[in-house]
């Protein structure tokens, strides 16, 4: 897990769920998961806060470079869940709120 505090190797659900939110009290934080398979695939979840919601930015291993699912105006209670799963099974369920966009 990366956030504006530094980095923390294997966070717990715990550290994960403080992280999320003390994003609320922090303009500039962001929180960071990420995870790397055996064979190099990369994905993560992301989450900045913008007046007590909070933007996700989600990266599939298969998804083209350059490009994230992006999900706005997400409720803490929410982006808790998305972060939780992401912890236990590295991957989400998106849904038709989820956007496809070209980030970096």
């Amino acid at each position: 897990m990366t956030s504006q505090r530094g980095d923390l190797l294997n966070p717990s659900s715990k550290e994960v769920e403080e992280a999320i939110v003390s994003l609320s009290n922090d303009l500039e934080g962001f929180v960071t998961l990420s995870w790397t398979s055996v064979s190099g695939d990369f994905s993560f979840i992301q989450a900045l806060c913008f007046d007590g919601s909070y933007l996700i930015e989600y990266r599939t291993a298969d998804l083209k470079k350059g490009y994230v699912y992006r999900k706005p105006n997400v409720p803490i209670e929410e982006t808790l869940q998305f972060f939780r799963s992401f912890l236990e099974n590295q991957t989400l369920t998106l849904d038709a709120d989820w956007l496809q966009v070209k980030a970096y």
